[in-house]
């Protein structure tokens, strides 16, 4: 049975509003909204031609500072057993070699007389995934790391199934609730830049935006629907809902960092009018 809303009280004072700070020269409208401009945007779904760290996570990253102690030390428990593997670049296979093999053929979802982009992680294999933690992560904590991990180009973590009974007593937990270790997908050209150091910066204008956005929050609170201010990216599109998957076309570009290549179909128009949170 849905809950009923509250009443609001008629006598309650007005809630505090944030107004966009036009005083400000670095202000854009887009910045209500996005991190991002439009060209920055179109950037942001091109391959990088040299893999660096992300200057903002691909995936939705809740508020660390919320974590009990507890979670903040298996995430920083986590994030070095991460950075440990991400500098064993030997162990580590390309993007390509990665991604299933029926798949390594670039491609793009037509759809609404749009072209639309997946993240490349969708395609990996279920051989990509290696185990990475062998101690549970809190589901609060494994979403921070989550996010920090998609930072790097290729990189993706996922949650494994929880242990039966008999497996978490054979590892030894003695706890009732739910145990699930993390599982990982590291890809060589993310282990050569974190060990080369390489690290794509922000830029001016998103750091203004992010500026603003906080202080947007701080005044009224955080936006319902979603936990962090929005980067746009492109939708993920089902094949299912697409009316035709056009021939592949070969990699003349390398292999593919972090994101498909956007190809148009021909027609100059290879825009989205989607966006996705981050």
């Amino acid at each position: 049975m849905a809950k009923k809303r509250k009443a609001e009280d008629p006598n309650a004072p007005p809630k505090p509003k944030w107004t966009p700070p036009k005083d400000d020269p670095m202000w854009q409208d887009y910045m209500k909204d996005c991190l991002y401009d439009g060209y920055e945007m179109n950037r942001a779904t091109l391959p990088q031609l040299l893999p660096s760290k992300l200057p903002w996570p691909f995936k939705p990253c809740p508020d660390r500072s919320k974590l009990s102690k507890n979670a903040e030390a298996a995430l920083v428990r986590a994030i070095g057993v991460f950075e440990n593997r991400l500098s064993a670049v030997e162990n580590a296979l390309p993007i390509r070699e990665l991604v299933k093999a029926e798949e390594r053929e670039l491609d793009a979802f037509e759809c609404r007389h749009r072209t639309h982009w997946r993240p490349v992680y969708k395609f990996y294999s279920d051989d990509a995934y290696k185990p990475l933690l062998d101690f549970h992560l809190p589901a609060a904590a494994f979403k921070v790391f989550e996010s920090i991990v998609s930072q790097w180009p290729g990189c993706n973590a996922r949650r494994c199934d929880a242990l039966t009974d008999a497996e978490k007593k054979d590892l030894g937990f003695k706890c009732k609730t739910p145990i699930c270790f993390t599982e990982a997908a590291i890809s060589r050209e993310a282990c050569e830049a974190f060990i080369d150091g390489r690290v794509e910066k922000p830029t001016e204008s998103q750091l203004t935006a992010k500026k603003h956005f906080e202080e947007k929050v701080r005044i009224e609170g955080p936006p319902k629907g979603f936990n962090l201010f929005r980067v746009c990216i492109p939708n993920d599109v089902s094949r299912d809902n697409c009316p035709r998957k056009p021939e592949p076309i070969p990699d003349i570009y390398g292999d593919i960092i972090h994101k498909v290549y956007p190809v148009a179909d021909g027609s100059g128009d290879s825009s989205s009018d989607s966006a996705t949170e981050l």
